[in-house]
């Protein structure tokens, strides 16, 4: 989280990239406090889901590098939680 708000003079893409990550990151967030609660959150899922389909391309190869590893994350967390729900 401190990496992406590091970047300054950051193009209008580079901005939207990194707010996007930030939603990822709060996202993941609450996924990781539904482990704790209810498992069946749809919505956040969704949500999750939908923020890891449409995140623009950064033109910072920095911020580039920190976005794909958060959208990567999502990507692993989503599976895992539809592997489990297959499993139930």
């Amino acid at each position: 989280m401190l990496s992406l708000q590091e970047f300054g003079g950051e193009t209008v893409q580079d901005r939207t990239a990194r707010r996007r990550a930030q939603d990822l990151l709060a996202g993941l967030a609450v996924l990781h406090r539904m482990l704790l609660g209810d498992p069946g959150d749809t919505e956040t899922l969704r949500r999750l889901a939908d923020l890891a389909e449409a995140v623009p391309a950064a033109s910072d190869p920095g911020l580039a590098a920190i976005v794909a590893s958060i959208v990567l994350r999502a990507r692993v967390e989503l599976a895992r939680r539809q592997t489990e729900h297959r499993e139930t």
